[in-house]
């Protein structure tokens, strides 16, 4: 039988990157330095010392050898090309690393190969070793060969596909003898009845960042062997900066043709963007996938071929989706894998999945069950978008999520495979937990949970109503007073109110919808920004210090409140805390009470860091806007009943909209139902 590529071995060469090599390249190959004799010395002493320094030194062979310590991988080996690689003499490159480790447990789960070859092409005596690890992270020795690389013929070792059966990687280092090693290639093979041969569309939405979308459309042309693959690029633009207003766009534009196709709509989101492209590319019927992609995510490019090849090998049609790494910390992997919970429908890591992971420190050897794969990267045959329909009119927020979870109800399941993977802009640097698309959140989560709770038992609906509601009024109610985001309180019941409207809601042109949902965040203080923020004395401490008093938290709440409430003394320990005299020097601290909000971070915004301030200005996550958060009792008050009395609604007529949700979940991601957006 034919061999069909896995992955080839790559490194950060020639493509776009997130950030300097440098700091890229743990997630690509890793280097060693070896022992080796110094001249004069007895041969029995022997000491570490860092290749490519010139010839061993002379020294006194009474003189006792001292260990040197590691130096940096660049004096161990030189990258020299996407897929080259010089060893220095006496250094060892591994390939266990994110990129270049082959995540083997997933091909034994998903695919029906029998074996993992390794082939490396290279010129040079070496000792190449193969590795394998278990799904507990115990590492195995399966081949140490000393050979002479030559271009007549790979070196190889196969491992059987079937020790990977509960999870695992394989890997690979090659160690320099003498002279150096030059790599100048090397794969992960298996045999296949047929070499996969499909056509893959790409659809980017894209809002006002042409630069990116550059940027993506470089990384697509990247690899030649995904090119092979490759139909018709989708960019569906949103925004009012467009592609073709960029410096040499004319040029670009002749080297891709016909294959680029430009969209202008009006904003519809990324459920809006993403449901174009993938309606273009299914109607067409020349693709066999479409690949999903964020404007502001940058793919390694063999990660677009992986995916491919893995969703032809699998036994089974399914979706492919690619972890996200964080552009801002190029090593940091946000989760491997994740899932929304059944009874609270708030989606988090999946079981055995894991968030922000330093990937130089911490291996995937476990295979996780994901139950959907963010669209930042993922792949979707298109028969199932044909058979389902398209995305949700959401706007935003967990069109992904409903659609993984669809899928997953008709038996197609989503794999989220390592190895695959886009750097993106981390959520780190977004509040969505309290500007204006905390609409989305909560409407959206409370629609997909009466939309796939349909033909369950009532019961079920009205558990997991109790959960989303009790979640709700936690963090998005109570959570918000204590923060004085009233214009968010205030988004987290219109969103209750629009579920509980019924199926219709669905139907208005989302460009509307956006547009009075920003507009309502002017009803409420919680929301204005501060031009200008002025030093004031204080007296030291850090704002974001959870107070651990047990009484802290009801009394802070009772503060937003207005209310009375005095702090009791607890039955503590005498000695336990020790009392400060009060004394004239602490009265530098008083505030003056004409100068303005006190500035806080953004870590002081929470019931600890607002608590002792009437007054207040926070600092946005992105540190470039501040926003005023006075105390306002009415406010809360007013704000707090209205989402009580909403929620108590949503758990008496959620499970009956369930039915309706239910009935309009197939209607709405028909086509016909976009194209009233798409058209307007």
């Amino acid at each position: 039988m034919p061999e069909v590529v896995l992955q080839h071995v790559v490194l950060p060469w020639g493509v776009e990157l997130p950030a300097p090599m440098a700091e890229v390249l743990p997630l690509y190959v890793a280097g060693q330095g070896v022992t080796r004799p110094i001249h004069g010395v007895d041969p029995g002493t022997w000491t570490l010392t860092l290749p490519g320094d010139g010839p061993p030194e002379e020294v006194d062979p009474d003189t006792r050898a001292t260990i040197r310590p590691a130096a940096d991988t660049r004096d161990l080996f030189r990258v020299t090309g996407r897929r080259q690689l010089h060893v220095l003499p006496f250094g060892r490159a591994s390939f266990d690393t994110y990129f270049n480790r082959v995540h083997a447990g997933y091909y034994a789960r998903w695919t029906g190969i029998e074996a993992l070859t390794l082939r490396v092409h290279g010129q040079g005596r070496a000792r190449v070793t193969v590795r394998h690890s278990t799904r507990e992270g115990r590492q195995v020795i399966d081949a140490v060969d000393l050979v002479d690389l030559g271009p007549d013929a790979p070196h190889r070792v196969s491992v059987p596909a079937a020790t990977f059966a509960g999870g695992g990687c394989l890997w690979f280092e090659v160690e320099a003898l003498d002279e150096g090693v030059d790599l100048t290639g090397a794969d992960w093979v298996a045999e296949a009845a047929a070499s996969p041969e499909p056509v893959v569309d790409v659809a980017i939405c894209t809002f006002n960042r042409p630069a990116d979308v550059r940027k993506a459309l470089r990384t697509l042309r990247a690899d030649e062997e995904f090119l092979a693959h490759l139909g018709t690029v989708w960019v569906v633009d949103h925004g009012t900066q467009h592609l073709h207003d960029l410096p040499g766009a004319e040029a670009e534009s002749v080297v891709w043709g016909d294959q680029l196709q430009v969209i202008e709509q009006p904003n519809l989101g990324g459920s809006g963007g993403f449901s174009r492209g993938m309606h273009e590319s299914a109607r067409r019927g020349r693709a066999d996938y479409v690949f999903l992609m964020d404007d502001d995510a940058l793919a390694e490019p063999e990660s677009l071929r992986r995916a491919v090849v893995f969703a032809e090998l699998a036994e089974r049609p399914l979706a492919v989706g690619g972890q996200m790494l964080l552009r801002g910390k190029p090593i940091e992997l946000h989760s491997s894998g994740e899932r929304v919970d059944g009874r609270t429908f708030r989606w988090g890591p999946a079981p055995l999945g894991r968030e922000s992971i330093r990937l130089d420190q911490e291996p995937l050897d476990a295979v996780v069950d994901v139950g959907y794969n963010g669209w930042w990267l993922c792949l979707i045959p298109t028969g199932v978008i044909r058979e389902l329909g398209l995305a949700q009119p959401f706007f935003i927020k967990w069109d992904d999520a409903e659609y993984g979870m669809r899928m997953a109800q008709a038996g197609y399941l989503t794999v989220t495979l390592p190895g695959v993977a886009t750097w993106h802009e981390s959520w780190e640097l977004k509040d969505d937990t309290t500007d204006w698309t905390l609409y989305f959140h909560i409407r959206n989560r409370l629609v997909a949970a009466a939309m796939l709770s349909a033909e369950l038992p009532r019961e079920v609906a009205e558990r997991r109503f109790q959960a989303i509601v009790r979640d709700i009024l936690r963090r998005d109610v109570i959570r918000n007073v204590t923060r004085r985001a009233f214009s968010s309180i205030d988004a987290a019941n219109q969103a209750m109110e629009d579920f509980l409207a019924g199926p219709g809601i669905l139907e208005r042109p989302l460009d509307e919808l956006v547009a009075e949902v920003r507009a309502n965040r002017g009803r409420w203080p919680g929301d204005e920004a501060v031009e200008a923020l002025t030093a004031q004395a204080r007296p030291p401490g850090d704002p974001a210090r959870r107070r651990k008093l047990s009484l802290a938290f009801p009394r802070a709440l009772a503060r937003e409140y207005g209310l009375d409430l005095p702090l009791v003394p607890l039955p503590l320990p005498p000695g336990l805390i020790r009392r400060r005299p009060v004394s004239d020097e602490w009265d530098i601290w008083r505030e003056p009470v004409d100068r303005g909000p006190v500035p806080l971070p953004k870590a002081g915004d929470a019931w600890w860091g607002l608590t002792d301030h009437p007054d207040a200005a926070v600092v946005s996550v992105d540190g470039s806007r501040a926003y005023r958060r006075t105390r306002n009792p009415e406010a809360a008050r007013q704000l707090t009943r209205r989402a009580a009395q909403l929620a108590r609604r949503v758990l008496k007529e959620g499970p009956d909209l369930v039915g309706p949700y239910g009935r309009a979940r197939r209607q709405m991601a028909l086509p016909a139902a976009w194209e009233r957006q798409w058209n307007r």
